[in-house]
């Protein structure tokens, strides 16, 4: 039973939190960086063509632990460590989570055809998610004994585990609305499911144990666990396709505000996976009762009375189909346009967790230095962890486009005492961006309207923001006259604009 906990344990201390997309500082780069349409699909695709390389176009690693190596390892006098359970057990807090998420790209390809105000991606990915959520006194109580917990209810209800491995094959579309002021973006997935294993929703499960007499006290109801293809060895035709079948759904949506702030919001895997072959269900009985040992006053007492706990322990097995949600999530952020390349943001992020919501935050500040550069500085708060720095870059030369991120830059000072790991970085190529339009190459509905009849050679001047400057004029007998562009407004300018109505 130890070893099997110590095993448990290794997992917990070393996985406690794996997340290969939640990056919300890489998140505030926006459209800049085409990996963050899978947590926003409201975001533009930034060339006419945009190819996301096999496996390297993302590659990340999250940890997000209560405590670091050497909390939980201990170095012996022969130069080797072993994993000391008791300070693991020490440092837990009352309630924790237990998660592991990685995406690995197989193809993403952005389209953006030139006079057309829509944007379309494809892509297939790779996914494994685990999530849980764990007591401190289940894990006391399976390494010290029950005995260590007399008078204390043992609840493994609030205990629950959720794994899967699927894969996604998904289209997504994206365009732009009301001068580009809104952008809304929606992508749909389907869902190839190959392994899954998860606690029953609603599981309620206890063990009391009476100070006094030392009886326990069971209770069972929907205790159980649903498994799906973990009991085949997996054949070429069930990797590649199998009943296991599932839809999701994303959507986003981005407003700005007379180019002084915007608001973004989003939900991901919105969606189900419907688990067919190879299915396993586990399932107690609905059952409460208390044992306070055996007594040897008749015949038969001791037979009856294991017969009973067996049945009781004995989950019943059946092959039905059953469903699994996907673990949705959520985005919402506002930003404080402070010119035409720099922004202060602010972003919350809303993921579930078997059942509860977990939540993170940040404060960034996001530059464009030069038209091929973007970077980000953040402050990320973590669920379970003090707030830390944060940093992405985004750097474009050419049609290669290189990202690198983390949101825990202290952490690297000391790797041993860390309980914070964040690094993402991918390539990409973008082809076809960053070059101005002319009016007659916008899609009709991004063409300024005119601010006054033109009955002779001349037509207005455009309006659009896009366009670096004025390039038609209005001609008049002997006189050319070039309308004034207007300004778009900016906190700057209002600031300043104030400042000389108070003077």
């Amino acid at each position: 039973m130890r070893r099997w906990l110590t095993t448990i344990l290794v997992i917990i201390c070393c996985f406690a939190t794996v997340k290969g997309q939640n990056g919300l500082g890489l998140y505030t780069l926006g459209d800049a960086v085409p990996q963050n349409s899978r947590l926003n699909p409201a975001n533009e695709i930034k060339g006419k063509l945009v190819l996301g390389l096999p496996v390297i176009s993302e590659m990340g690693l999250h940890v997000n632990n209560r405590f670091g190596y050497n909390r939980a390892f201990t170095k012996l006098e022969n130069d080797s460590v072993k994993l000391d359970v008791d300070k693991v057990v020490s440092h837990l807090k009352k309630r924790n989570a237990l998660l592991f998420e990685t995406s690995i790209p197989l193809l993403y390809v952005g389209i953006k055809p030139e006079k057309s105000s829509f944007g379309y991606s494809f892509f297939v990915n790779e996914r494994i998610n685990v999530r849980g959520q764990y007591t401190k006194n289940l894990i006391k109580a399976a390494w010290e004994g029950t005995n260590s917990l007399v008078g204390q209810p043992l609840n493994i209800g609030k205990s629950a585990f959720s794994a899967s491995y699927f894969r996604e094959y998904g289209v997504g579309v994206n365009t732009s609305l009301m001068n580009d002021d809104l952008k809304i973006g929606a992508r749909i997935k389907l869902i190839q499911g190959i392994y899954n294993v998860k606690t029953l929703w609603g599981m309620d499960a206890r063990v009391d144990i009476e100070p006094e007499t030392y009886s326990y006290g069971f209770l069972f109801k929907r205790a159980g666990l649903n498994a799906a293809g973990v009991n085949e060895y997996p054949s070429v035709g069930y990797l590649l396709s199998n009943p296991n079948k599932g839809a999701a759904i994303d959507l986003g949506a981005t407003w700005t505000h007379q180019n002084l702030y915007s608001l973004s919001a989003s939900i991901t895997d919105l969606g189900y996976v419907r688990w067919k072959e190879f299915s396993q269900n586990f399932i107690l009985s609905d059952t409460s009762f208390a044992f306070q040992g055996v007594y040897f006053t008749a015949d038969g007492d001791i037979e009856s009375t294991i017969d009973s706990l067996k049945n009781a322990f004995t989950p019943k097995e059946t092959a039905d189909p059953y469903s699994a949600m996907l673990s949705a999530k959520s985005i919402v952020s506002g930003s404080l346009l402070l010119g035409p390349v720099d922004r202060v943001t602010v972003t919350m992020m809303n993921q579930l967790l078997v059942g509860k919501v977990k939540s993170a935050f940040a404060v960034s500040y996001v530059k464009q230095l030069t038209p091929g550069i973007v970077a980000s500085g953040s402050v990320v708060k973590l669920p379970q962890q003090w707030p830390r720095p944060g940093l992405a870059l985004s750097m474009t030369g050419g049609p290669v486009q290189y990202y690198i991120a983390s949101d825990n830059l202290i952490g690297f000072a000391n790797v041993g005492n860390m309980n914070t790991l964040d690094f993402k970085m991918g390539v990409n190529l973008i082809i076809g961006s960053g070059k101005a339009k002319k009016e007659t190459d916008l899609p009709p509905a991004h063409r300024s309207k005119p601010k006054f009849s033109s009955n002779d050679e001349g037509v207005d001047y455009p309006t659009d923001p896009r366009l670096k400057k004025p390039t038609v004029i209005r001609k008049k007998d002997i006189y050319t006259i070039i309308t004034k562009k207007k300004q778009p407004k900016t906190w700057k300018s209002w600031f300043k604009k104030k400042k000389k109505e108070d003077n």
